[in-house]
Parts: C-alpha cells; structure tokens; sequence
C-alpha cells in the first residue's frame, strides 16, 4: 500500500499477525478481574506479555523497561500505586501493537523514552485497535509520529490522555495517523513538534475526530498545530481548542492540502502564528481543500486568520460571530483541559 505524503511517497507495510486487543467502549476483554500483578523492578514485562492467554489484564507496577511488542488481545494499567511507566529505551518504538482484529487498552500508563528510525515513536500500532485512556505519552522520537503512529487500517483512540513533548523529523511530532482511524475525546496534544516536516500535533492522511481535547504550543513547518492532506481524507473538530501553535511557514492553526475536507463545530481557533508572511493563514489555510465552519470562532491568529482570503467561508480577519463570544484574546492557559468559553 502506498500512501502520498505532501509530495513524499510512503509504504505502508501493514503487518497481519495475532488477535486483538481488548479494552474499547463497548468491548471489553475477556480477563479474570484481579488480573496478573507485573512488578516490573523484579519481572520481565514482555515475558508477562507472551505468557499471558488472550484477554488476560496485566497490572503493572513501577519502571517497566523495553522496548515491548503485543500480538493479542491484552489490557495493560497500572496496578493501585502510581502510573507505570513503559520506556523504549531509546531502542525503537516503545510499544509495537500489530495484527488485524487485536484489540488492546492501555490504561493508566506513561509511556517514554522510545525512538524509532521510521514510525511511531512512543506507540507503533500495525492495523490493530489500540485505546489509551488517562495516560501520558511524552518524550519519544521518531521520523514520523513521535508520541503514536497509526497505520494499516489501524484504529486509535485516546481518551482522556496527553500527548506531549514529543518529535517526529518528518510528520506528526505528536501523532501520525496514516492510514486508518483515529478518535480523541477529552485530551490534550502539546507541546510536540515535527521539525522539518509537518503537523506538529497531528498529521492525517485518513480519519480523524478530535472531541472536546485541546491542541496547543505545537510546531511545525506546515500545520503548526494539525496537517490535513490527501484525497479523501477527514478531519473534525468538536468543541476543541487549537490555540498557540506555530508554523514556520504556512498554517499556524490548521492547514489543508488540495483534497483534505476539514469540518470545525462549536470550536475555537486562537492564537495561532504562521511565519510564511500575508496570507500564510496563521489560524487555517487550505491550498483549495473544503473548509466548514460552523459556530466556530476564528480570531486573533497572525498574521490573518485564515488563508488564502475568501476560501473559507465564515472566517475572516474578525471574529466569526456566534451567540456569546467575546472578541477580547485570552490569557494564556497553562493547565486546563480546554473546557472553558
């Protein structure tokens, strides 16, 4: 499978082994529910990961050390003390999910210290469904993904979780969804930066929703904050801050490549910076693909709000009026999860 990538061409090798993972709304996996305690001072964890059947909930504690790969339904969260910490290493991606129908849920983890030569960084997911609830992915390297990649016909979803300080050389210093599905509800993606590339918290090339969650002070050369290119390709935005970004050159907020769709709802985008000059589209700029808009604030984005002027219907160099939104920039929000007006 080959994917075009802002003018770069990528294969996919999309890896079909194992059984799922469990730990999605609605499907919950088959375990005993005191679960196999993993004390990773004294234990192996991926020796606790081949050992356990399908289904099984690993409870961890402590500084667990890898990198780790998982073939089969499993559940990782930490155990009744603070949150475990999965590392990499340094040694390639911290976590390698793969396998068609494998289903696992990390829960209550952090998960650092992975550096990857091609993709995924702190998650590497291979077509598997992966969720990541109230967890913290941060400090990893990768050239594409920093914090996660998604790819395959893979699916993400990360609720209630960070991801932060992470970088990518190429694409998605936070998370590169390549080719599959990704959902963010109530989270938050900061403070990453893909350094020559694009989308310093979010590339997508496939399928993305992000709900009530917050993107800010991410950076990147195109799409300070989210990347959106490819034909057929969606992103949408539900009650979500994207606010303080930069972009060396065009997109500080958000930025759309010719065949992207973008749809914002009941959404802000503030604050952002886009370097390339007038008309580089400091809140959105779309290079032709369809931007809507709809009871969503554009404002105080430099050096315009969205470019290039008149493309996106709704948003000009004034605030996008809705009932109740006041035009006066807000200070600085260091700290809370995005769901104030």
């Amino acid at each position: 499978m080959r994917t075009v990538r802002s003018g770069q061409l990528i294969t996919v090798a999309a890896t079909a082994m194992g059984v799922g993972l469990a730990g999605l709304v609605g499907a919950a996996p088959s375990h005993a529910t005191e679960g196999i305690t993993v004390r990773c001072s004294s234990q192996s964890l991926q020796t606790a990961i081949n050992n356990a059947a399908a289904g099984a909930t690993l409870r961890l504690s402590g500084h667990c050390v890898g990198p780790f790969t998982i073939t089969k339904n499993l559940t990782l969260t930490s155990g009744q003390d603070a949150d475990a910490v999965l590392d990499g290493n340094q040694a390639g991606s911290t976590l390698t999910v793969s396998g068609a129908g494998v289903r696992v849920k990390l829960e209550k983890l952090r998960i650092i210290g992975g550096r990857s030569s091609t993709e995924g960084g702190g998650i590497n997911n291979l077509g598997a469904t992966v969720t990541v609830a109230r967890s913290e992915i941060s400090e990893n390297t990768s050239a594409n993904g920093g914090g996660i990649s998604n790819q395959g016909n893979g699916t993400v979803n990360l609720d209630h979780s960070t991801v932060r300080h992470n970088t990518a050389s190429g694409f998605g210093g936070g998370i590169d969804n390549l080719v599959g599905t990704l959902t963010v509800t109530d989270s938050r993606l900061q403070d990453n930066t893909a350094t020559t590339g694009n989308g310093g918290a979010l590339f997508n090339s496939a399928t993305a929703t992000l709900t009530r969650s917050v993107v800010e002070h991410n950076s990147a050369v195109r799409g300070g904050g989210i990347r959106n290119v490819g034909s057929g390709t969606t992103l949408t935005l539900v009650n979500t801050k994207v606010r303080y970004n930069l972009a060396t050159l065009q997109g500080g907020g958000i930025s759309l490549d010719e065949d992207a769709t973008a749809t914002l709802r009941d959404s802000k985008v503030h604050d952002n910076t886009a370097s390339g000059g007038p008309g580089s589209g400091g809140g959105i700029r779309t290079e032709g693909g369809a931007v809507t808009l709809t009871r969503t604030t554009v404002e105080n984005n430099h050096p315009d709000n969205c470019a290039p002027a008149g493309a996106i219907p709704n948003c000009t160099d004034s605030l996008v009026a809705r009932p109740g939104t006041v035009s006066a920039p807000p200070a600085r929000p260091d700290g809370d999860r995005g769901d104030e007006d």
